[in-house]
């Protein structure tokens, strides 16, 4: 688990961003640049549903996060652009 008090904000999205980025490569290829944070890994197959459940278990755990019904629904974990943010703000308190 990270600590919150150890990594400024910057740091703290790069930190979740790469973890992103690295549970995604476990599955295959990502497209790179600017179009990485608008990728839609569910909706163009890179994931499917059982693979998003550990997904979603695995950010959790590494980051002493939970994610609630209405961020799974939601559009902000369909993407890296939103997963990070999202990630951020629940670290933030």
């Amino acid at each position: 688990m990270i600590s919150q008090a150890n990594l400024s904000s910057a740091t703290r999205g790069d930190d979740i961003r790469q973890f992103i980025v690295e549970l995604l490569l476990e599955k295959g290829p990502t497209p790179e640049g600017a179009a990485f944070d608008d990728y839609r890994y569910l909706d163009v197959g890179h994931i499917d549903s059982l693979a998003f459940i550990k997904f979603v278990l695995r950010l959790e755990e590494r980051f002493g996060i939970r994610f609630s019904d209405v961020d799974i629904g939601g559009e902000e974990i369909r993407t890296v652009g939103g997963l990070v943010p999202l990630i951020s703000a629940k670290l933030a308190g």
